[in-house]
């Protein structure tokens, strides 16, 4: 639904509207619905995720430089990633070497689209792995996306690339992600054919087959598809290890303080009695 909410095509309010129509009606016909309260769960957390939209879409609003300043700039300094044209342009090609990532980076260019998990797994390699700038790489990802919508873009960039001072590092591991998504690397050998002849156990580490399978399967690593950009686990280790230090020193936690403040989410305070109101206001949510 994303592209059509990003071009206009279909509104919010429409969304929210139908979605709790929806509600309401298997509420009061439990007896038709097999399975009635695991769908009320569903669609209550589609609703709260389009809440999120809105709430991120309203933090460009409230900071239209999310796309050139990073929310904590101190912090973005103190990492001090350079561009190493090298990496990106294998990052950007689904050249990395990691066959998981390079199956998303694919799907993405041929595409437009791909899940939310997976783009954050890209901002992930690219951030602590690759140790790429964010304005760069999420500038790319920006003009791959067919739903690109600037308020969460610039939002998730800033989470995922560890500069807002205020969110966990999220470094995913990206072999384990294609174990876990593509356990038989379908996916993998759809996006990326030069592994399409690699056995399944070795499709997610495919520069640990024996020299001589390679060459019978014609999938040379090194040649017929690139060995790895640089070590996983070190890089994505190191990577943790900077992000953290960066975070170090009184300015810095000064500013995620107000970060914080400012555009951290909040739990909802306890409802009251609903007041009775002239107001012609109509609700969204």
């Amino acid at each position: 639904m994303s592209p059509y909410f990003s071009s206009g095509s279909l509104s919010m309010r429409r969304a929210v509207q139908k979605t709790n129509l929806r509600i309401d009606w298997i509420r009061k016909n439990k007896s038709q619905v097999e399975g009635h309260g695991d769908w009320i769960k569903s669609l209550s957390s589609f609703r709260r995720r389009l809440a999120w939209r809105c709430h991120f879409i309203q933090k460009m609003e409230m900071k239209s430089d999310l796309d050139m300043v990073a929310q904590n700039p101190v912090i973005d300094r103190n990492m001090s990633r350079k561009m190493d044209i090298e990496k990106f342009t294998r990052w950007k090609s689904g050249k990395t070497g990691w066959p998981f990532l390079d199956a998303c980076m694919r799907q993405l260019s041929s595409t437009g689209w791909i899940n939310f998990r997976m783009r954050a797994m890209m901002m992930s390699a690219a951030s602590y792995n690759l140790w790429l700038p964010w304005r760069e790489t999420g500038s790319y990802l920006a003009r791959q996306f067919i739903d690109y919508e600037p308020g969460i873009h610039w939002s998730q960039i800033g989470m995922q690339s560890g500069t807002t001072g205020i969110n966990t590092i999220r470094a995913y591991s990206m072999t384990k992600q294609g174990r876990d998504q593509d356990p038989g690397g379908s996916y993998i050998r759809k996006w990326v054919p030069e592994l399409s002849m690699v056995p399944t156990k070795f499709i997610h580490e495919p520069w640990k087959m024996p020299l001589e399978l390679q060459e019978s399967i014609s999938c040379v690593i090194g040649d017929s598809y690139p060995a790895p950009v640089v070590d996983e686990v070190e890089s994505r280790k190191s990577g943790i290890s900077r992000s953290y230090s960066a975070r170090g020193g009184e300015e810095a936690r000064l500013i995620s303080k107000e970060v914080l403040k400012t555009h951290g989410s909040r739990r909802r305070p306890r409802k009251r009695k609903a007041e009775s109101s002239t107001s012609t206001q109509q609700k969204l949510f």
